[in-house]
């Protein structure tokens, strides 16, 4: 079940203390909720008797009067969108009476090439309401002003507050009674006598319309300073922010420093997201060990089957292969009673006096042999001539014909050709 927690504070921050009043309602899935009052002081202990439930398991939104903040809109010159940052303080502080670095600012998304929505707020009042509310566990994950949550050009007029958002992106709270003032000041603008378009306004209230203020929003519409629009039947406030809040259309107070941490349930979520990814990363690891693992052996078996003729190929006498290895060696040894002209007897001339402790650091480039030719030609890469003229002088000492047909010198050494038998 869903359930979400809203405050809604309408008092001044400056006078907040912990016997501030502040309404509250819990919202379950669609059940239109009913709004209670409380002291601030008392909002933890009288949601969790009225639900059986801590307090802290419910997520919570806060909407705060939207007198409490700036609301405005700012245009980037040169449309240098990567120095937003950078310069959103200086384009907002002309619009305030008090210290830039005094105010916490949250942007919404950019309005055409370089234009921002732009909500500031004194940032030790948000600090110490936060701080008060997570005293009594509440850690709101969403903070707004009533009135972000009124549409471009709308006016709600409600008993004793009148709200009204412009297109301009300003979002103005006034008493009732001054309500014609602020009419005046946002609609009747000299400087644009020559606009033939008139914005269209619409009117929401409370309860219902007194005769003033509808002789007020008559001489708007007569004096072609906006085409007025009337909602037919009355709605609540708070029942328009909880409608409204369901379409996510305002900015978060709580960005940067503020940012919310999230409930320990979407944490959840998260690590189930990693674990599955886990599970298939292990799945797909498991699979290409499987899959290594029958190419490998495939290739074994074809390695096997190739030795296996190379080696009756050189050892044709040898009905019976046991040990490859072990046959091999055995041949090697012998290699002094072979003919000095076959395979096995030249290369083991040639490793005999290869494995000696002046020779071991000689690598060992290629070796072919021709049946016909009685012949092995050995490529290796010594230190230097002196080394290979050694090697085959110590070949030729056990009866073996040798030869150094080349030897090239280069940075890595010497490359040289030995040529063994007649």
């Amino acid at each position: 079940m869903s359930q979400t927690l809203y405050l809604y504070y309408t008092d001044s921050l400056q006078t907040l203390g912990s016997k501030s009043p502040i309404q509250w309602c819990l919202q379950q899935d669609s059940e239109q909720p009913n709004w209670n009052t409380c002291i601030l002081a008392q909002l933890g202990e009288t949601v969790a008797e009225r639900y059986e439930e801590p307090i802290s398991t419910f997520n919570c939104t806060l909407i705060l009067a939207v007198e409490n903040l700036l609301c405005t809109q700012v245009t980037l010159p040169g449309k240098q969108a990567k120095h937003f940052k950078q310069a959103l303080p200086f384009l907002v502080e002309e619009k305030l009476t008090v210290d830039i670095e005094s105010m916490h600012l949250s942007t919404g998304p950019r309005i055409g090439d370089n234009s921002y929505n732009v909500v500031a707020i004194e940032r030790e009042q948000l600090q110490l309401l936060l701080t008060f509310l997570k005293g009594i566990h509440i850690e709101p994950s969403v903070a707004l002003g009533d009135a972000q949550l009124l549409e471009p050009d709308e006016l709600f007029v409600g008993n004793s507050r009148a709200l009204l958002s412009l297109n301009s992106g300003e979002i103005i709270a006034v008493e009732s009674d001054n309500l014609e003032l602020l009419l005046n000041s946002a609609f009747n603008n000299t400087d644009d006598l020559e606009s033939t378009e008139r914005p269209a306004l619409t009117v929401n209230y409370e309860s219902q319309l007194n005769s003033e203020i509808e002789l007020q929003l008559q001489a708007l519409d007569s004096a072609q300073s906006a085409q007025v629009n009337i909602s037919a039947d009355p709605i609540a406030l708070t029942t328009v922010l909880l409608d409204r809040i369901a379409a996510g259309r305002f900015i978060n107070l709580l960005q940067g420093t503020f940012t919310a941490k999230k409930k320990n349930a979407q944490n959840q979520v998260k690590w189930q997201v990693f674990a599955l990814a886990a599970v298939v990363l292990l799945t797909l690891q498991l699979s290409y060990f499987i899959a290594s693992g029958f190419y490998f052996n495939k290739q074994a078996e074809v390695f096997a089957t190739d030795t296996e003729k190379l080696y009756r190929q050189y050892f044709p006498e040898d009905r019976r292969i046991i040990d490859i290895k072990r046959q091999a060696q055995a041949h090697f040894r012998g290699a002094s009673s072979e003919d000095n002209s076959s395979f096995v007897a030249l290369l083991g001339a040639f490793a005999n006096s290869w494995k000696s402790n002046a020779h071991n650091s000689i690598k060992i480039e290629q070796i072919r042999y021709n049946a016909k030719r009685s012949q092995m030609t050995i490529e290796v890469r010594a230190k230097s001539i002196d080394q290979l003229d050694s090697l085959q002088r110590e070949i030729t000492k056990k009866g073996i014909k040798a030869e150094l047909m080349s030897a090239n010198e280069s940075e890595t050494g010497v490359l040289g050709r030995l040529q063994l038998g007649t």
